[in-house]
């Protein structure tokens, strides 16, 4: 890339050209090119804001480290920021920005004239005043207008009316205030009480259990429905009667189809969940002589099977 203020550039037509080059032999085969149709095209060096002849032509004008002996008048006139060289650039998006313009311009001025097509006073006086207007002061005109009656004034209708409304607003922030008051009052006055008394918790019904018991099993293919139901009613009576039981869940396998199901090796078709408040009452629910028929009918029912026991600590995970 040539450097930003001294390079060598070829002039066609007396006007700059975008071929630009640091060095005057890039430039040869593409000035004559241009050569052949315009044959007063001619290669400049520009340096220091003006064409000159050569390189040398710059340092023999000003001396580096030198001041120009020329006179005021004889210096280039005082270019600005925006200047370049073949005159003057004006921003591409500028005709944009003025058809952007001109079209909110115009969708100003056909609100404003369809606001104001139906009003009922066409005195001269009111026209001449419409004539000043612009679309600008059209809304706020519009919010005075609103807020007085056609004469341009306001009637004592409206200023009664606005004094009521302000005081009954007043009148209902100052009774809410007076109950925020007494609110705060009683509130005071039993803070004292609450302190004295001991805060009291709901108790659960649920009460929260520490040993689990759990059950996975798949019942026989040919178990019959005689045995299916004796062993519901010895599961039922096992939950009734043994008083270590706090709660029994019995739930039935769903296949979701997720990635983790491909790696069970075996599959269970029921579960069944005893939970008891530690292992002591886990104990006496295997002693009880209930459970031993319970075992009996189970061990006979399923054909495969997996026990656990489990034993919740509170707060701790691993």
């Amino acid at each position: 890339m040539p450097p930003r203020y001294t390079y060598w550039t070829i002039l066609a037509g007396g006007q700059p050209t975008a071929f630009r080059a640091k060095d005057r032999k890039e430039l040869l085969s593409t000035f004559k090119q241009i050569r052949r149709k315009q044959p007063d095209a001619e290669i400049k060096w520009f340096a220091r804001g003006r064409l000159w002849e050569s390189p040398e032509d710059v340092l023999r004008e000003k001396p580096f480290g030198q001041k120009s002996k020329k006179g005021r008048s004889e210096k280039l006139e005082d270019r600005g920021r925006n200047w370049r060289p073949g005159g003057n650039h004006r921003d591409p998006r500028q005709a944009f920005k003025d058809i952007k313009k001109s079209r909110n311009q115009k969708r100003r001025q056909t609100r404003w004239e369809h606001e104001h097509r139906n009003d009922e006073t066409n005195t001269p006086e009111t026209t001449k005043r419409r004539e000043r207007l612009t679309p600008d002061k059209v809304s706020s005109q519009n919010r005075l207008k609103s807020s007085k009656g056609k004469s341009g004034k306001h009637s004592r209708t409206d200023l009664k009316e606005q004094s009521v409304q302000k005081f009954r607003s007043s009148k209902n922030f100052a009774a809410g205030r007076r109950k925020a008051t007494k609110a705060r009052a009683s509130l005071k006055s039993h803070k004292g009480d609450w302190k004295k008394t001991p805060a009291t918790t709901r108790k659960s019904p649920n009460k929260e259990t520490g040993f689990v018991h759990l059950v996975l099993f798949t019942p026989r293919p040919n178990l019959t429905s005689v045995e299916r139901t004796a062993l519901v009613e010895s599961f039922n009576r096992a939950i009734q009667e043994i008083p270590s039981v706090k709660r029994a869940r019995v739930g039935q396998r769903v296949v979701t189809g997720r990635p983790y199901e491909k790696l069970m090796k075996q599959d269970y078709d029921y579960f069944a969940v005893l939970e008891f408040d530690n292992r002591a009452g886990f104990e006496a629910y295997l002693e009880h002589p209930v459970h031993a028929e319970l075992s009996e009918r189970f061990f006979s029912a399923f054909q495969t099977a997996l026990m656990y026991d489990y034993e919740i600590k509170k707060g701790k995970l691993l």
